[in-house]
Parts: structure tokens; sequence; C-alpha cells
């Protein structure tokens, strides 16, 4: 189902650049490369991949939090020491 797939890969990306940013600590030029790498090979609609990556990101430094919103979707993956990188409801 599309809106699954959506789901997934809105999942998928906040939680890519929550890892790539607040975990490992890199710069946006490796993040964004390692994305298209990932994502690209996970998504299986090429249409869909499109748009999340136009979709970008919010990054929040100060909350350290990533958030992708899309139609009825808002995804936010948040991190801390204690659990890493978890989705915020």
């Amino acid at each position: 189902m599309k809106s699954d797939e959506t789901l997934i890969g809105l999942n998928a990306s906040a939680k890519h650049y929550c890892v790539c940013f607040f975990i490992s600590e890199m710069k946006s030029d490796y993040c964004d490369e390692a994305y298209d790498r990932i994502i690209s090979a996970s998504v299986s609609d090429d249409e869909l991949f499109n748009q999340i990556k136009l979709l970008g990101y919010i990054k929040d430094e100060e909350k350290k939090e990533i958030s992708i919103e899309y139609g009825e979707y808002n995804i936010v993956s948040v991190f801390t020491e204690e659990t890493g990188c978890y989705f915020k409801k």
C-alpha cells in the first residue's frame, strides 16, 4: 500500500538524520550522501523517494530533534543519551 511505504520512508528518513547528526555527529554533506545511498536502495518507488527528498527535514539542535512533515504525517525523531533516537508521539 502506498501510504504504508510513505510512512516507512518518512520514518526511515527521520531516523537516519537523527542517528547521523546526533549519534554519529556527522556534517550535513555526509548525512545527505549517506541518505541518498540508503533510501534509494530501500524505497522501491522512485517518485516517492524524490518526494521525500524534496521535503527535506527540520533539525533542531537545541531539542536534538529531526522532524519531517508531509500531508497528514508529522514524523519527529528525538535523540537522548539514555535511549538514542526514538520517535516522538
